[in-house]
């Protein structure tokens, strides 16, 4: 009830939108070099049909006010701008979870949209060419697509239910007419019941549940992107947890690597720094612990995607040698060979 009080209409506006879209950077507030990094991504996208970039923080600490205003503020071919929520929203993310937190993010990019469509980007999705937003809002357009994403959704239910039709939520071209025809509430993660039966829904997946399969789309070719995935609700759980954390997707490790590679904030994380991540190695004692050395499947394939990101344009030679030289002992401990 809560919900439906709060979320109940998108306050329309009456105003013509632009055909095109906005690209909706949902981000953690307190991991600023995400959000560094992910505007240099999407800056380096060239398409005539990409109006804003809007910068979507689910709080913003008073230390990095002026940080997150000169970043959006950066000369770029597409304007950016910085998403503010209401203070009700930030205390609802306060004590909502990773999922109901990321929904308000993007209802209030959405509220503020004036184009057409609009495309949830994922801070930790690299694009391969820059031509990789015109292509998906191309093939969103043509299709007449009300949602049209670059994976099939992760839980296998939908498919053992009849939802096979359902898109993952990142990197959804997703129509601005069909998010306001249902009310905000409704697209929330949420536990509902949909023909009868009862799952625990994330955002826009219950939504999708009740649209014509004709109108939602997906092309899972993972070869136009970088994905590493769950990186920022990682970061949530190690930050929640006390003693020693599992980092057994090399998350952790991974966001590491990126802050002393991008971080231009001067704000202090919790993570370990990289001489302490290295010292653990192999241990089973310290604040992160990594996987035994003969478990290295899920290294193999973190640094698969690790070698492919260090290959795009994002990065100099000097961040690219740094990166190769510290991975370094770790693909020795998990026998690692660079393939290319």
């Amino acid at each position: 009830m809560l919900w439906k009080l709060l979320y109940r209409d998108w306050e329309e506006k009456n105003e013509p939108l632009l055909p095109g879209y906005t690209v909706l950077l949902t981000v953690p507030g307190d991991m600023p070099f995400l959000s560094t990094l992910a505007l240099k991504a999407c800056r380096a996208q060239k398409d005539i049909h990409m109006h804003e970039l809007f910068l979507v923080p689910d709080h913003i600490p008073a230390k990095l006010d002026s940080f997150y205003e000169r970043i959006v503020s950066e000369e770029a071919a597409v304007p950016a701008r910085l998403i503010r929520m209401s203070s009700i929203d930030y205390i609802a993310t306060t004590f909502c979870g990773n999922s109901q937190r990321h929904w308000i993010q993007l209802f209030n990019g959405t509220k503020s949209a004036r184009t057409t469509r609009l495309l949830f980007h994922d801070s930790d999705l690299f694009p391969v060419t820059d031509t990789f937003f015109a292509n998906h809002y191309l093939k969103a357009t043509n299709n007449n697509y009300d949602v049209y994403g670059v994976s099939e959704v992760w839980d296998s239910w939908y498919k053992e239910n009849g939802y096979s039709h359902v898109a993952a939520t990142w990197e959804a071209m997703v129509s601005i007419g069909w998010l306001k025809s249902f009310p905000p509430y409704q697209h929330r993660g949420q536990n509902a019941t949909v023909d009868g039966k009862q799952h625990e829904f994330d955002t826009i997946l219950l939504t999708q549940c009740l649209t014509s399969p004709q109108s939602i789309g997906y092309c899972p070719d993972e070869g136009d992107f970088i994905h590493f995935n769950y990186v920022v609700s990682t970061y949530r759980n190690f930050r929640r947890t006390k003693g020693s954390f599992l980092d057994s997707g090399f998350k952790l490790l991974l966001i590491r690597l990126l802050i002393d590679l991008f971080d231009e904030s001067g704000w202090s994380y919790e993570i370990p720094s990289f001489a302490e991540l290295r010292r653990n190695l192999g241990t089973s004692g310290g604040r992160v612990l990594f996987t035994r050395s003969e478990d290295d499947s899920e290294y193999h394939q973190f640094r698969d995607k690790l070698h492919a990101f260090i290959g795009l344009d994002l990065l100099n030679a000097q961040q690219r040698n740094q990166i190769v030289e510290r991975i370094n002992i770790f693909d020795t401990y998990y026998r690692y060979e660079t393939q290319g």
